[in-house]
């Protein structure tokens, strides 16, 4: 019993270490695809709209906007 646990433990932190690498290796084929790190860099700001779904069945319209180096802007819109 105790050694199937610790056989269960092994392969469990092997498979951890197996998805880090490959997350990893996304990413970098995600930034070489997009042109590489420098224009990713270069942007200095970034919008986001979503729709937000609340309980009790209620919506609302999302707006945010980033600007380097610490800005943040967010509207939250609810149609009544």
């Amino acid at each position: 019993m105790r050694s199937t646990l610790l056989k269960a433990a092994a392969f469990a932190l092997w498979r951890g270490a197996a998805f880090r690498q490959s997350a990893d290796s996304l990413i970098a084929k995600y930034i070489q695809a997009s042109g590489g790190m420098a224009p990713i860099q270069a942007l200095q700001s970034l919008r986001r709209t979503g729709k937000f779904t609340g309980g009790g069945g209620f919506e609302a319209v999302v707006v945010q906007e980033n600007k380097r180096p610490s800005s943040v802007r967010e509207e939250f819109s609810i149609q009544a």
